[in-house]
């Protein structure tokens, strides 16, 4: 039942608006902001349905990292010591009404952790799901790149065609790390071929340094015995990808892209967080943030109105996560990552352990330039790679 419902999650939450096209024809899909939603409910109903079954046919077991439980309990200091605002609204103060969205999200969400690490899964089978689904996200990305987009009915334009390319996820930047993701589930070399061109498409730059990572790993991994040179090839490759980037894709130097990343908004916002964090203060409301964080889920409501911008998100879920939970809660996150790499680590010979740790690794550097974390196909797909990493200890032939 679990593997059942795990299975028909990884398909429904990222191709929802497929679905519902194909159930009711000729459906106008809203603008992806509007189905962000729908899809965390969706994802929030399946995590819970296999945590309650897991507890309800077993109980559940603590999966083995420690960190994630600490992070937990951190939280809950985390909302006590979040600093108190006077936000008034209708005679009443709603200040860190937020807070507990995230927070019961996180609980739903190790639930569903805690029952995939117990269940004896077909790993095999599931990987290759979420290889299919890259390939499907691929193939519809490739037809809204022709013109042929018949659920969201965009228009591309040739100045502008990458923008127009998010397949069911709604953006280049958000769609890419989705495609690299499933890179490594995927055997068939002319499948791989058709997501490379995809992620070439979206024209992200952080998908193409993945892509480079993503390449060059599994070659690692392919050809020991030629790992020094991929080393000089990679090397190669990376420069050849950066001069693309850089001439090529943007006719710049590397100054004048570094300046270009600059007016869309982004280093102004890894800066102020920086400060923030640092000086303890907001335009004149002076409280400490760098320990414990502003609290869960707060830079969406109070970053914007403290700098008077319109980012809601930090388009870096580090810097994010350390506005919200200070140097405390970044540094517990930090080492829960680190205690999953190392059991990979301590497994990088098994194939499927160095496949699902590439991909997770791949979700994670991605997130250090979008906000990809929010969105509930990543974090529905991450538990689960990060969950078959806790119970693959226990099959053969892997």
């Amino acid at each position: 039942m679990i593997q059942s419902l795990l299975i028909l999650g990884l398909v429904a939450i990222p191709f929802y608006e497929l679905i519902i096209y194909l159930l009711i024809p000729d459906t106008i899909m809203p603008p992806f902001r509007d189905t962000r939603l729908t899809k965390e409910y969706i994802s929030l109903g399946f995590a819970l349905a296999l945590g309650l079954w897991a507890f309800w046919k077993d109980g559940l077991k603590p999966v083995d990292n420690k960190w994630v439980f600490i992070f937990i309990g951190f939280s809950i200091i985390n909302v006590t010591k979040m600093p108190n605002i006077d936000m008034p609204f209708l005679g009443m103060d709603i200040s860190g009404f937020w807070l507990y969205k995230p927070w019961f999200i996180a609980i739903i969400y190790l639930f569903m952790l805690c029952a995939i690490a117990q269940s004896r899964l077909k790993t095999d089978l599931i990987l290759k799901i979420i290889g299919y689904c890259g390939v499907g996200m691929a193939g519809y990305v490739m037809l809204q790149y022709f013109g042929l987009d018949q659920i969201f009915h965009r228009n591309s334009s040739p100045a502008v065609k990458s923008a127009n390319l998010g397949g069911f996820l709604g953006q280049p930047t958000l769609v890419t790390p989705f495609l690299l993701m499933a890179i490594p589930f995927i055997k068939n070399y002319f499948l791989i071929a058709l997501v490379v061109t995809s992620i070439l498409m979206c024209g992200s730059d952080f998908g193409l340094v993945g892509l480079g990572i993503c390449l060059l790993a599994c070659l690692w991994k392919k050809f020991p015995k030629a790992r020094i040179a991929l080393v000089v090839v990679g090397t190669v490759s990376l420069l050849a990808v950066l001069f693309l980037m850089f001439h090529v894709k943007q006719n710049q130097t590397p100054r004048s892209y570094l300046m270009a990343f600059s007016d869309n908004g982004r280093l102004d916002v890894w800066k102020n967080i920086i400060t923030d964090v640092h000086k303890g203060q907001h335009v004149g409301i002076p409280y400490k943030i760098g320990t414990t964080g502003a609290g869960l889920g707060s830079f969406e409501y109070l970053f914007p109105l403290m700098h008077d911008t319109k980012f809601i998100n930090a388009h870096n879920e580090y810097l994010e996560l350390l506005y919200n939970c200070g140097y405390v809660g970044l540094f517990i996150f930090l080492a829960a990552v680190v205690s999953f790499f190392d059991k990979v680590r301590k497994n990088i010979n098994r194939n499927q352990v160095f496949r699902i740790g590439l991909s997770v690794f791949l979700i994670l550097f991605c997130a250090a330039g979008s906000f990809i974390l929010h969105l509930a196909v990543y974090q529905f797909y991450l538990v689960v790679l990060v969950g078959l990493i806790y119970q693959i200890k226990g099959e053969r032939n892997v």
